[in-house]
């Protein structure tokens, strides 16, 4: 606030009520320190020194210790602002009524006898009044107001600055012991004078003594009278020239004590020289550091604009490949479709096939039918044609009996002619009449009936003939259009067989070619995350190091602190110094003041002497006035260049403390680049890896297609994850598993394992459990990819890669010991708001008699997250199925095995996995034994 510079409001009025507030509750001051500098310290660090004690015998609440923190703060949170509203709100005053305060009575009223009774204040020390000297205003810069803040600041040209400075104090040093030693000999001679101006006197006195003993009585009186005032004055000077005496060799051992001050000034002032050399050099060390780090760190961001150009070329050769990949893709899915749209063609062909060789069985039966029928119509056609003989042999029969008989007849009309026709005669020709008709009737009747019954087996024959026919001539149809699609199948078979071996050998080939690229790739960038590596680790050794530097500078400057503190102290010693210079330089002009008064109160010298000590005296003091002025202007040049000093090595300081920061940060950075880097090559290799089992598994698809004819179909997921030839999981397989075609040939050699983390759930090969762990949950072969427990190591078969025979297991759970995986899938379970809130999607791992549950990710093609999420021991909690949430018994495939199960702990489950079932499960035991059983039965 000095100069103009800042301003006294209400704020500070604030401030200091809330000190008094401390002081009254506490019995001392918030910031109470030893010295001036630490006080004021304390204060500009109101917000890290003030704090309460914590003795328990101050009863102080809350509310109060908040209205000290309020008020004991920075201006923008003080309380104040709104004026008396700011405290009317406040806890502290609740109860207070505002409206009459100053009508109520004080809680403290002091005793006092008069309006100007001052006895309760405190008495300053008689000693320790202060110069009523005035500071010189000639120097605008120095207006005596900031003297009690000297030693705040300082810079360069002081008592650390060098030999500029040193000289310049030891000057004002020399100048201050001239002045001492020309006012020891002012004093001197001012005795001496003294003294001779006594023994005048005296010589007088016993002059006039010896003159006036022959006067008269009345004079005599009158001399005894001024003889008395002037031995009484004789006495007073004598005192007087006891205590100059007294204040010169106070003032000479004041001057030993200074000499030994500046000496001991001066081997501190060495001291501090050789520290603040020391200083110098270590920060040139530290720049020299700084400056190699940051060639280091240049280097390092060089290497890495390399790598990351490299990365980008490797990004941009694997876009390359993933675009040459989804062609490929794209003309085997074509192929794939055409193949499909040929077996489809195929398969109606066989349809029709299938519907003619029907139809020719349908006529194949009917010609059996109507062959038969020929056969019966034959035999009755003999049947009716020995009839008919049986009848015509009959007919002649009757016919020769008929013509006997009419021989007869004639023979008897011959004899009997000429006699009357006897009654016997009579009814025997009638007899024989109506036998002719009889015979004739019946002729005509069986002539009629075969001639209709030839002509019927005529008409049947006819029609029999054209059905053979027209059989014959379909039957030689379907002959011949069955061997043209025999003959079109055999070549679409061939030609389809041929033309997706050549395109497997192309994708193979690719695809080899393709991976060879990828693995190549793959080293470079393990050659590059080696290196990255070691850069990385580089980079620590040299952030220790900075982290050293960081730690020495942090030293050294707790030592400047310290220094600070040195210097300030004796920057208050030597003002301390200054003012009892002051103090003796006001009481020196105050004695020859009193001097002047007492030889101008004794005999009256002339004129010329008078005007002469006059002049003296004024000379004097304005040589002292000019030496006091240079001393204070050198004194407050020397401050000032001790301000700037030490400003200079502060923003020196700060300057490599903020470049430190700034390597600090770019380390972090590159150590974030490399670990991004290093994930990216991690999700690279696995893209790899996964592909290359994409394509793997595709071709042994494609093989199987090829020799099947057959569109693939969709099979249960199995327990054993290295049955991989065509069988494809319900659950996510982790990247890192590297499947073989089981088409090519194995190199028998030994396993590499490596202990690795997985990004996903994965099962052991070997024994199908759960690798549960956030990191380095097992051990992956590189050469084969077979992944298994660390304590399954020993019990993997030593051939790698391992033969099918030995990696597949006979059911893939052991249900007595609950070793092993019995089934992995995609549930639903109630979001945490329960039921009605809705249900989300995890995977689940059914091994150990435990369910795994694991979180996915919004993607329905998302992997689950390598962290459990929930398991459940299904030794201790048996589930029941919810007779209302399933669809009831049937004895068919399900795609939903069970819709909801409850759990004892409230929880459900909708389980989408194929399970074959035949009524309600009453236990889980016995379901995961059906499970077993349709794995055995699958496996066999």
């Amino acid at each position: 606030m000095e100069d103009g510079k800042g301003r006294y409001g209400a704020e500070c009025d604030w401030w200091s009520l809330g000190v008094c507030m401390y002081e009254m509750l506490y019995g001392e001051t918030p910031f109470y320190a030893e010295s001036l500098v630490e006080t004021y310290g304390k204060i500009m660090n109101h917000k890290n020194c003030f704090d309460f004690p914590d003795d328990p015998s101050f009863q102080v609440s809350e509310e109060a210790k908040d209205l000290m923190r309020r008020l004991i703060c920075s201006p923008e949170c003080r309380l104040g602002q709104n004026g008396l509203e700011d405290f009317k709100n406040h806890p502290w005053f609740i109860g207070v009524n505002w409206a009459t305060i100053r009508e109520t009575e004080a809680p403290y009223i002091p005793e006092v006898s008069s309006p100007s009774d001052t006895s309760n204040f405190d008495v300053d020390e008689p000693d320790l009044k202060g110069s009523d000297s005035v500071p010189p205003s000639s120097n605008s810069v120095f207006s005596g107001l900031h003297l009690p803040f000297v030693g705040f600041t300082f810079s360069s040209k002081s008592r650390l600055s060098g030999f500029g400075v040193q000289n310049g104090i030891d000057y004002h040093t020399e100048e201050n012991n001239y002045i001492y030693e020309q006012r020891i000999q002012k004093l001197e001679h001012d005795k001496m004078d003294l003294q001779r101006r006594l023994r005048e006197m005296s010589k007088f006195f016993k002059q006039q003594g010896i003159i006036f003993d022959g006067e008269d009585y009345g004079k005599n009186r009158s001399t005894e009278a001024e003889s008395r005032k002037l031995q009484d004055e004789i006495n007073t000077l004598r005192k007087r020239k006891s205590e100059l005496e007294m204040e010169t060799s106070k003032l000479r051992k004041e001057h030993r004590d200074m000499m030994c001050g500046k000496q001991e000034l001066d081997s501190l002032q060495d001291e501090k020289i050789l520290r603040l050399r020391e200083l110098e050099k270590a920060l040139r060390f530290a720049k020299a550091e700084n400056d190699e780090l940051h060639r280091d760190l240049m280097d390092c961001h060089e290497k890495l604009k390399l790598q990351a150009k490299d990365l980008k070329d490797a990004l941009g050769q694997r876009k390359l490949a993933m675009t040459e990949y989804a062609e490929v893709s794209d003309k085997l899915s074509e192929l794939r479709a055409q193949k499909q749209k040929l077996s489809r063609q195929v398969r109606d062909k066989e349809e029709e096939l299938e519907t003619a060789m029907q139809k020719i069985d349908l006529l194949r039966q009917d010609l059996r039918k109507a062959e038969k029928f020929r056969r019966e119509f034959e035999a009755r056609i003999d049947e009716a044609q020995s009839e008919a003989t049986k009848e015509r042999r009959l007919r002649e029969r009757t016919e020769e009996y008929a013509h006997h008989l009419e021989d007869e007849m004639e023979a008897l009309k011959q004899r009997h002619i000429g006699r009357a026709p006897s009654p016997v005669h009579l009814e025997a020709l009638q007899e024989v009449n109506r036998l002719k008709m009889e015979l004739e009737r019946m002729d005509l009747h069986r002539n009629e009936a075969l001639t209709e019954q030839q002509a019927r087996h005529h008409v049947d024959i006819t029609a029999l003939h054209e059905q053979l026919r027209e059989a014959d001539l379909a039957i030689e149809a379907m002959e011949r259009e069955i061997m043209t699609l025999k003959e079109k199948i055999e070549i679409t078979r061939s030609e389809s067989t041929a033309e997706n071996n050549e395109i497997l050998g192309e994708l193979k080939r690719a695809h080899d070619k393709e991976k060879n690229i990828l693995q190549e790739e793959n080293r470079k960038l393990e050659l590059e995350v080696d290196k990255l590596n070691q850069v990385v680790s580089k980079q620590q050794e040299d952030r220790h190091k900075t982290d050293d530097d960081i730690n020495h500078l942090k030293d050294k400057n707790d030592s400047i602190a310290k220094w600070e503190s040195q210097v300030s102290e004796i920057i208050q010693w030597v003002s301390e110094e200054k003012d009892a210079r002051s103090y003796l330089q006001a009481l020196a002009i105050k004695m020859t003041e009193e001097l002047e008064n007492i030889k101008s109160s004794g005999l009256t010298p002339s004129t010329a002497e008078k005007n002469w000590r006059n002049r003296r005296s004024q000379k004097l003091e304005k040589m002292e006035l000019l030496n006091l002025q240079s001393s204070l202007n050198s004194e407050i040049q020397a401050k000032q260049s001790i301000a700037d000093e030490l400003s200079k090595v502060r923003a020196e300081l700060v300057l490599v403390q903020k470049e430190l920061k700034e390597t600090k940060q770019k380390v972090e950075n590159v150590k974030n680049d490399s670990s991004k880097k290093d994930n990216l090559i991690r999700e690279l290799q696995q893209k790899l890896d996964s592909a290359g089992d994409n394509w793997d598994s595709a071709g042994a698809g494609d093989e199987a297609d090829v020799e099947d004819n057959q569109p693939p179909s969709v099979t249960s997921s199995k327990s054993n994850a290295s049955d991989n030839s065509g069988e494809m999981l319900s659950a996510p397989v982790s990247p890192i598993i590297d499947t073989r075609p089981a088409h090519l040939p194995p190199k028998p050699k030994a396993h590499q394992f490596l202990v690795r983390t997985f990004v996903a759930p994965l099962k052991c090969n070997h024994c199908t459990s759960l690798m549960v762990g956030l990191i380095r949950q097992g051990a992956v072969c590189e050469v084969c990819g077979f992944a298994c427990h660390v304590v399954c190591q020993e019990k993997v078969p030593a051939m790698c890669p391992v033969p099918p025979d030995q990696t597949k297991r006979p059911v893939g759970i052991d249900p007595t010991r609950g070793i092993g995986t019995a089934y992995e899938g995609y549930v639903k379970v109630p979001k945490p708001g329960g039921v009605k809130k809705g249900w989300m999607r995890q995977f689940v791992v059914v091994c150990d008699f435990k369910l795994f549950l694991y979180d996915l990710a919004q993607d329905k093609s998302a992997q689950p997250y390598v962290c459990v999420s929930q398991v459940l021991d299904m030794r201790r909690s048996i589930m029941k199925y919810l007779k209302t949430c399933l669809m009831g018994p049937c004895s068919k495939i399900f795609n939903n095995a069970f819709d909801e199960i409850q759990f004892s702990s409230q929880k459900f489950l909708t389980a989408f996995f194929v399970i074959y079932l035949s009524g309600f499960y009453p236990d889980f035991s016995e379901l995961l034994m059906r499970i077993i059983k349709k794995d055995i039965l699958d496996d066999n």
